[in-house]
């Protein structure tokens, strides 16, 4: 391991050694995002994100020094935003692996990706020292091969580290982390007061070695390094001051909206058989007068009932369904146990309208129910219903309503 690296872990480990115990919990659950987030400092792109504030705690630190940190995924990336409030931004280093990172304003963020510190923490003391673990003060310090340490100052200069067995010398990651720095304010320059600075960053899960999922559990904690003309005040999300203790870091929670959904519908499924098998007794009267009054012409009518029933269950699929921007009349017929060809036949005789049109009479009534109640952007507003971009939104709300959604949402309310 390489000096800095290594006097690096040091600095955080000495970050505090008398510190008050961590809660018993911190747990946060992560929605996944189907938006890309641009690694800009607009922090608009991180409105329906998971999100964590902490300050420093402790009688030794200034409290000028706020945080914010963000959180969302995908299936390709972890995204992890800090916005920081600091009226003194301060930052030396420029060259990764500055073994003085730790004297500069950054954040930091520690990441368990198996999340099994639990069981290092089993071990005796001798067994853990035996395998390579160290003690500061009277904390277990350690670094696994699956535990991540990053730190980012204010002027964007990046130290990133991962262990290497339960040895606090980690080695360094290698991976070049997508980034986005801002600073509001004057760094170096005590004269003035600033406002503090944002940085947001992207994670490969490819990187991380996992491969996320509805459920995933992974251990994190969140820190801040504030350095001013007063000192240095670290602070964490776990109030562990010592950051390099796996064990005591917080859980971060994958969650999958769509999975959840499918799950719903299933459930509603599941009801829906339950409620066929109570009325299969009347379905089984129901076919005898069929067969009884065919000389009457009878079946005809009965035929028609069930096309009706039939559609008014599919207007209410596309009615639970319509903010899915991959919902289309195969996935729509697959789902309903039919042919596309019966689908798009009984809901033009029955409900007057194409499956391609009564998509878009449930996306756009929402849209325009959103664009008169809301203050999201138009984008924002297409994306929500459905619509995969503005210009396709734009041009199905034109030919409903008449006019573009903006020049619909400044109408008076009264004529809209």
């Amino acid at each position: 391991m390489s000096h800095p690296v290594r006097l690096l872990l040091l600095a955080a480990c000495a970050a505090s050694i008398a510190q008050p115990p961590a809660p018993l919990s911190h747990v946060v659950h992560l929605p996944r995002t189907s938006r890309r987030i641009s690694l800009n400092g607009d922090l608009s792109e991180w409105r329906s994100a998971a999100s964590i504030d902490f300050a420093a705690q402790y009688a030794r630190g200034e409290r000028d020094n706020l945080t914010t940190v963000k959180l969302l995924w995908d299936k390709r990336r972890l995204y992890v935003a800090f916005i920081v409030k600091d009226t003194e931004l301060n930052g030396r280093a420029v060259s990764n692996d500055d073994p003085d990172m730790w004297l500069d304003d950054a954040i930091e963020l520690m990441i368990d990706t198996r999340h099994n510190a639990a069981e290092v923490e089993q071990l005796d003391a001798k067994e853990f020292i035996r395998r390579g673990g160290d003690f500061w003060g009277t904390d277990m310090v350690f670094l696994q091969e699956d535990d991540f340490h990053i730190l980012v100052n204010v002027r964007g200069t990046v130290t990133a580290v991962r262990g290497t067995g339960l040895w606090l010398e980690g080695r360094s990651w290698g991976y070049e982390i997508p980034l986005g720095v801002v600073a509001n304010g004057t760094v170096n320059d005590n004269g003035d007061t600033d406002n503090g600075y944002v940085v947001e960053m992207a994670l490969d899960w490819r990187e991380l070695g996992i491969r996320p999922k509805d459920g995933l559990v992974l251990g994190a904690d969140f820190g801040v390094e504030d350095v001013d003309g007063k000192g240095r005040f670290p602070c964490d999300w776990c109030e562990i001051g010592n950051f390099l203790q796996p064990h005591r870091w917080g859980d971060l929670v994958l969650e999958d909206s769509r999975v959840h959904a499918a799950q719903l519908s299933l459930i509603i499924w599941t009801l829906s058989l339950g409620v066929f098998a109570l009325a299969g007794l009347g379905l089984v009267l129901l076919i005898v007068r069929r067969f009884r009054k065919r000389s009457t012409g009878d079946n005809g009518s009965a035929l028609e009932h069930r096309r009706a029933a039939f559609a008014v269950q599919a207007e209410a699929y596309i009615g639970h369904h319509y903010v899915e921007p991959d919902l289309t009349i195969d996935r729509a017929a697959r789902d309903l146990f039919v042919s596309r060809r019966y689908l798009q036949m009984v809901l033009k005789s029955h409900s007057h309208a194409s499956f391609t049109e009564l998509l878009a009479r449930y996306r756009l009534q929402r849209a325009a129910e959103l664009l008169s109640s809301t203050t999201e952007s138009v984008t924002e507003v297409g994306f929500e219903v459905g619509y995969r971009s503005a210009d396709s939104f734009a041009v199905a709300f034109k030919k409903i309503y008449g006019k573009p959604p903006g020049e619909y949402r400044r109408m008076p309310p009264g004529e809209s």
